[in-house]
């Protein structure tokens, strides 16, 4: 009796938005929204859980404190409890080549020291506030983009990691439209940058409803390579740029203003290599966004000359079909350069904006090509996309 290849239940893992998400923020109105994310993941059967917010460093997330929005990783870990496993991955884990969890337990301690959301919440301990703003100001500024791709590859690609290599479904929580649009743009354009054998699922959450965004993306990625932690934050490193260079030529899909796509810095404290790739994908990003204005104009003129020149050929058409037989037969050699000029001036036209037309996207995809970040991850991560 032959036995049939069974396909093995998919791993169902969640990330979480935390403000206005999981967390209710807003002064004198703080509250989890416990039994609505309790219900939600306990009907998707998620056993596990990843940091999904944007304060993704130490310095974030003192400045969310010091804005009173609360802090935001002891009420993960509050919500986890025992019923979920927490992840506590950072991207500036990746940034600042530290284990994953470094920077999570680190800021959670270092508020819980200072006290820092009861001293922010109160505004009067004057030298109090001011060791909150000495530790959030000498705090590393990690790069990452307000649309989270950064952040969820990297949890996508660790997810895969803790699954052995078997299929998962990660469901990612978010307030924000925008947000997930980005997302939705970036990764259905873009399936083989996910892990093997990985589902994307974009939720919505609109006070106390959740809805699907948009339906699922599968991955395309052909590889079930399973990456260690280390070649997962390194492809974050590298993959930064990558996006980046990505929401530039679809700023439009991702409905991105480019001022918004990153955090165009680094802090000494980071590692050679790092400040080498960020500094390298931003003088990328600058030069794609220079070269885009030409891009832009020319493609402007291009279509203007296109529109002038089909009247034009209309008009030569139709004076070539009346004038000719008349010429012909009044045999008038005169009449006969001029029809020949008017209609070698009509069709150059033509063939200048169609020439101009060529150049255009010959010169655009040459810089899509240069603004290509070259890492040893690349093609391991389906970062050659």
């Amino acid at each position: 009796m032959s036995k049939k290849n069974t396909v093995p239940e998919p791993k169902h893992v969640a990330s979480l938005d935390f403000d206005h998400c999981l967390y209710q923020g807003g002064r004198g109105n703080k509250a989890l929204k416990d039994t609505l994310f309790r219900t939600e993941l306990n009907q998707l059967q998620v056993s596990e859980l990843y940091v999904g917010t944007s304060r993704q460093s130490t310095q974030v997330e003192l400045l969310n404190i010091s804005a009173r929005n609360g802090a935001s990783y002891e009420r993960f870990e509050t919500f986890a409890g025992e019923s979920f496993t927490l992840h506590r991955g950072l991207t500036a884990d990746a940034w600042t080549h530290n284990p994953f969890g470094h920077t999570f337990q680190k800021t959670k301690d270092m508020v819980k020291t200072l006290d820092a959301e009861t001293v922010c919440d109160a505004m009067e301990d004057d030298e109090a506030l001011k060791k909150v703003d000495s530790a959030k100001n000498a705090s590393p500024v990690v790069p990452g983009f307000s649309t989270k791709i950064d952040i969820l590859y990297m949890q996508m690609q660790d997810a895969y990691r803790r699954s052995g290599g078997q299929p998962v479904v990660f469901h990612f929580y978010d307030d924000s439209e925008r947000i997930l649009d980005a997302l939705n743009a970036f990764y259905s354009r873009n399936p083989k940058l996910m892990p093997a054998n990985m589902t994307l699922q974009l939720h919505k959450v609109a006070g106390n409803d959740i809805s699907l965004h948009k339906s699922s993306i599968k991955s395309r990625h052909p590889n079930p390579l399973v990456l260690t932690e280390e070649q997962i934050a390194a492809c974050t490193r590298a993959g930064l740029a990558k996006a980046a260079d990505y929401l530039i030529r679809k700023k439009q899909d991702c409905a991105m203003d480019h001022k918004g796509v990153t955090t165009l810095d680094y802090d000494p404290s980071f590692s050679q290599e790092a400040k080498d790739q960020f500094k390298n994908g931003v003088s990328r990003q600058e030069a794609a966004f220079r070269h885009q204005s030409w891009l832009l104009a020319s493609r402007k003129t291009f279509t203007g000359l296109v529109s002038a020149s089909v009247p034009l050929l209309a008009l030569a058409a139709t004076f070539t079909a009346l004038a000719a037989p008349a010429m012909v037969l009044a045999s008038n050699p005169l009449m006969i350069v001029a029809a020949a000029v008017v209609g070698l001036v009509l069709v150059s036209t033509t063939v200048f904006a169609v020439f101009l037309g060529q150049a255009n996207h010959v010169s655009k995809h040459s810089v899509l090509q240069s603004s290509t970040v070259n890492t040893d991850n690349d093609q391991r991560a389906g970062l050659d996309e």
